[in-house]
């Protein structure tokens, strides 16, 4: 389930020329872009990067890196729930917004450092 105004938020970041990329740690692409696509989501992003588990958040951030050499830190925002999110975001050098109505709440994000904390996706303003 989606939280309230993601596809509108994420429709409207599209409109603006963004480009939306997912990364994740699911192993399973397929299975993964199923469910994107059910929830409306596959549609509305550029992307979906798969990096493995193990890698952690540095991982999750190579694999972006890989797949979009073209991205610079300073244009780019990275949007997570958990700390391997904020790892990652760390590891590209750019600007970080965690969202505390995931795995994990607004405290335990506050404590990494370094980045935002919101209640929810639709609040992120770029």
């Amino acid at each position: 389930m989606l939280q309230p105004g993601v596809l509108e938020k994420l429709r409207n970041w599209r409109a603006q020329g963004y480009q939306l990329i997912i990364a994740t740690m699911r192993q399973h692409l397929h299975n993964t872009r199923t469910q994107l696509a059910d929830l409306g989501v596959l549609a509305l992003v550029d992307d979906v990067v798969v990096s493995p588990h193990a890698a952690g958040g540095e991982g999750k951030a190579a694999a972006v890196r890989a797949r979009h050499p073209q991205l610079q830190a300073a244009n780019t925002l990275w949007i997570g729930d958990t700390e391997a999110a904020h790892a990652a975001a760390m590891a590209l050098g750019c600007r970080c917004i965690l969202v505390s109505c995931g795995l994990r709440t607004a405290e335990q994000l506050s404590k990494l450092g370094g980045a935002d904390v919101i209640g929810y996706l639709a609040a992120v303003e770029l």
